[in-house]
């Protein structure tokens, strides 16, 4: 299976932030990746941790 965010991170311009808005059924959190400091913010105001689908894209990244 082709994953898009995947192409997206592996070929994006390392200048730029890329935003990635999610909700895991109870509330909205965003994801933020810095491609010049291969840098991934998790902001959820819930204080949650990731779901373990998200963790292991994060953690490819």
């Amino acid at each position: 299976m082709k994953c898009a965010l995947c192409d997206r991170l592996r070929n994006g311009d390392k200048g730029q932030y890329l935003f990635m808005p999610y909700n895991p059924k109870d509330h909205w959190i965003l994801i933020v990746f810095n491609m010049k400091r291969n840098e991934v913010f998790y902001l959820y105001p819930l204080g949650k941790a990731p779901d373990t689908d998200l963790e292991r894209l994060l953690n490819m990244y």
